[in-house]
């Protein structure tokens, strides 16, 4: 909207990049749209959306979350087991640790009251995180790169939040776990959203090494929900293993083509994928 936006633009113009604070004219703003008020204009409140920023630490295997917004000084809470915000929610105060499976949830409260929508991160910590891998063939450089496929994060349906892809080919992926260990499952997301070109996987299929390039395939797993195209969605594909392996190789068998009835019918759609986790 063009309302408060024709006050951040005269900001701009009208001061030199030295005198610039951003809480300074946040505050004077928050003025303006008194004014706004009483001459009944319409205009944008602004965003409530709360930035999860995480770091992932190798050594620990834990991840440092930091929560910020655009709003100075705002009161940020958050809750650690999906359960919905309240004002009783413990509130954000400094950077803290993740160690374990973790639901994530924060909002912006004010007066009590939660403003706009929780932002949510879910949190898978595994066997594979932090290991390396490698893409056949290698990501679409528009999307997240390779390490963030054992990163521990899982994405949700917002399209580019902690997924990688590829466009109209089959994808492998080949995982090292570094070490001989038990393993019971894996399991892996595919994105499905029609109106960007996102189809959800129509085969996984898993083979496992103690030695490298000496694979056995121990099963697969086809798409019971590939033929509905509609609505977006998450599809997951869980593939028991109940071995001791080193190595995995995990073929994507992919739709390609943008189906019949898509304003893009026959032009190439995109696979996404967000995590590898090993359990």
């Amino acid at each position: 909207m063009i309302l408060p936006r024709m006050c951040a633009l005269a900001e701009v113009v009208w001061s030199t990049p030295e005198s610039r604070d951003w809480a300074d004219f946040y505050q004077r703003s928050e003025l303006m749209k008194q004014r706004f008020d009483l001459l009944g204009y319409n205009y944008c409140e602004g965003s409530f959306i709360v930035d999860i920023q995480h770091d992932f630490e190798v050594e620990t295997k834990s991840y440092r979350i930091r929560l910020s917004s655009e709003l100075p000084e705002s009161e940020i809470r958050y809750s650690l087991d999906g359960s919905d915000l309240t004002a009783e929610s413990k509130l954000y105060t400094e950077s803290f640790t993740i160690k374990q499976d973790t639901i994530l949830q924060a909002g912006i409260f004010r007066n009590g009251k939660l403003l706009g929508t929780a932002s949510k991160r879910e949190f898978n910590c595994h066997k594979a995180m932090g290991k390396s891998l490698i893409t056949i063939p290698e990501l679409h450089p528009s999307y997240l790169p390779a390490a963030n496929l054992t990163n521990g994060v899982l994405g949700s349906t917002k399209i580019g939040a902690e997924w990688s892809g590829v466009q109209g080919i089959d994808l492998q992926i080949e995982l090292d776990l570094e070490e001989i260990m038990d393993v019971s499952e894996i399991s892996v997301n595919t994105l499905q959203s029609f109106n960007s070109w996102i189809f959800a996987a129509e085969k996984v299929e898993v083979s496992v090494a103690t030695q490298k390039d000496i694979y056995q395939v121990i099963c697969s797993k086809e798409n019971p929900e590939y033929s509905k195209v509609k609505p977006t969605r998450i599809d997951k594909f869980n593939l028991p293993i109940n071995q001791q392996i080193r190595y995995l190789k995990i073929n994507f068998t992919a739709r390609k083509k943008c189906p019949e009835g898509h304003d893009a019918a026959e032009d190439d759609c995109w696979l996404f994928i967000d995590q590898i986790v090993v359990k």
